[in-house]
C-alpha cells in the first residue's frame, strides 16, 4: 500500500485499519512472515495521519488569524 493509495482513503479509515492491525498483532494473527509488511503499512498510515492533521491544523491557524484580523 503506497502513499497514494492512502490518499483515497478518509481520517477515520485510516484510523480503523490501524486499530485493525493493532488488534491483529495483539491477537497474533499475524504471520511472523508478514510483520514486516503489516509494521511498514502502519507506519505509512500513521505518516498520512500526520500529515493530515498537520494540514488541518495549519488551515485553522489561518482561518483563526484571519478571523482576529478582521473587523468583526
Amino acid at each position: 500500500m503506497s502513499e497514494v493509495d492512502l490518499a483515497s482513503f478518509s481520517y477515520e479509515e485510516l484510523k480503523g485499519q490501524l486499530q485493525q492491525i493493532v488488534d491483529d498483532l495483539s491477537a497474533g494473527n499475524v504471520k511472523i512472515d508478514d510483520v514486516s509488511k503489516v509494521v511498514e503499512r502502519s507506519r505509512l498510515i500513521v505518516a498520512e495521519c500526520q500529515r493530515r492533521l498537520k494540514g488541518t491544523k495549519e488551515q485553522i491557524e489561518a482561518m483563526m488569524a484571519e478571523i482576529q484580523g478582521s473587523d468583526l
